[in-house]
């Protein structure tokens, strides 16, 4: 089974599918596979009900952000607030909670010279003053597309953080660089895991290691404390997946 979802992506490579969708195919691919190791080898599941309510959440987040969040969003930029860069409430499951849409270029993100991935070309944008206009408005869909629906990934897949219900059971470290990366919750009914190739599954704990002793910390509105007051600023780990 593995074998033959696998020839399929390839082949999709190869007859010219555009390259958007094919994230959305490794995606459903995966959750094809958990599911088959789970009935073929079911010890490699430490819990069916936590992988099922995993694959649900991330299928619907893999709808929402292809079907609705991308296409969307350069309409949505259209209502940013204009001096500091964020959107209203009401569009926050499409905010980049973390940064304002403008975050493209103030943080010369579009301006590398040797990009590794499209976003990054410096396209529509010098690297010097503050574009206006249309390059603005191309500038901040470049943004939410590189980072799309991370505010439904926050809020409605994501879940509160409390540092004592989780336990750490993998924690590699080399040259003080975080090498792979799994813990659970003490019930059982979430997980983190990520490692140096950028796989991404479960919810993003990482976030709350403390990198000089490796142990995990609380969170005290982190990433958030740049986000309008208008949003919800209870501590948070947002949902991933990244195949």
């Amino acid at each position: 089974m593995e074998f033959v979802l696998c020839l399929a992506l390839i082949l999709s490579i190869f007859v010219g599918l555009p390259t958007g969708h094919l994230k959305t195919i490794s995606s459903i691919s995966w959750l094809l596979i958990s599911f088959v190791h789970f009935i073929v080898e079911p010890s490699r599941m430490t819990s069916f009900s936590t992988w099922f309510k995993y694959a649900v959440l991330a299928f619907i987040g893999v709808i929402f952000t292809y079907l609705i969040a991308v296409p969307l969003t350069p309409i949505i930029v259209l209502f940013a607030n204009k001096d500091d860069g964020y959107l209203p409430r009401w569009l926050c499951w499409f905010q980049t909670f973390d940064a304002p849409v403008d975050q493209g270029w103030l943080a010369n993100y579009f301006t590398n010279a040797t990009p590794n991935s499209w976003w990054e070309r410096a396209w529509s944008y010098s690297g010097t003053g503050t574009p206006s206009g249309f390059n603005r408005w191309l500038l901040r869909i470049r943004w939410l597309w590189r980072n799309p629906a991370y505010g439904f990934d926050m809020w409605p897949l994501g879940m509160n953080y409390d540092p004592a219900d989780w336990v750490i059971t993998i924690l590699e470290v080399t040259n003080g660089q975080l090498m792979r990366f799994a813990a659970q919750t003490k019930d059982g009914k979430h997980f983190s895991y990520c490692d140096h190739t950028n796989r991404k599954f479960g919810w993003k704990l990482w976030w709350a290691l403390d990198t000089t002793k490796w142990t995990l910390q609380s969170i005290e509105e982190f990433t958030h404390v740049a986000v309008p007051s208008y949003y919800d600023r209870s501590k948070r780990i947002m949902f991933v997946f990244t195949p």
